[in-house]
Order: C-alpha cells, then sequence, then structure tokens
C-alpha cells in the first residue's frame, strides 16, 4: 500500500449515535475521507442498514437508549450471513475530542 493513500476510499461507514450533532459532525469527517456515511439514531437503525448497505466500518456509541453499543455489537457478531467488517465502539471521549478540535484547541490534544 502507498504512503497516503486511503483502502476505505470510497467504502461505506456507518455511525449509530443517538446525538444528531455526533453523527452529523462525524458524518461529515467521513466524507472529507472520501467515504459514504451512514446515520443510525439507534441500534435497531443500524441493523436495517447494515442488512440494507454492508457497510466497510461500523462506529458505534456505546451508551444509547434501547439497544446500546454492546448489544449491537453482539447481534451484528453473531449473524449467520456474517461479513467481515470493521467495527468500533466509541465512548464520549470521542465527542469531547471533536469538539475540543472544531474549538481550535487540536494541538493541546494531539
Amino acid at each position: 500500500m502507498e504512503l497516503g493513500t486511503n483502502e476505505m476510499d470510497g467504502g461505506t461507514v456507518l455511525i449509530v449515535d443517538d446525538v444528531e450533532s455526533n453523527r452529523i459532525i462525524l458524518g461529515e469527517i467521513i466524507k472529507n475521507m472520501n467515504c459514504v456515511p451512514l446515520l443510525a439514531e439507534n441500534g435497531k437503525q443500524a441493523l436495517e442498514l447494515v442488512k440494507q448497505n454492508r457497510p466497510q466500518l461500523v462506529l458505534t456509541d456505546i451508551s444509547m437508549p434501547g439497544m446500546d453499543g454492546y448489544e449491537l455489537c453482539s447481534v451484528l457478531k453473531g449473524r449467520k450471513r456474517r461479513r467481515i467488517f470493521r467495527l468500533f465502539l466509541f465512548l464520549r471521549l470521542i465527542t469531547q475530542m471533536i469538539w475540543w478540535m472544531a474549538s481550535g484547541w487540536a494541538e493541546q490534544i494531539m
């Protein structure tokens, strides 16, 4: 793989978070990485989007009403028609980091 290339270029990334502003911000970041963001408000919506779109990457919040991120991971792992994709759980820390970076504090975080 060449330096600077992105193996996810044009790939689909599912973002699952019950906080709308988090979904929007992460969606914009994903677009800037030449990927297609799919946004889900909860685990149930995420499962539907996985069936319809088969994303290469799933970014999910852990703490959500209804189906939380851990349960979503368990369901995705147990699917019969499983396909290998990357799955990441993220905490409110990620949201805080995005806010700090958007506020011009990136140097202090990195």
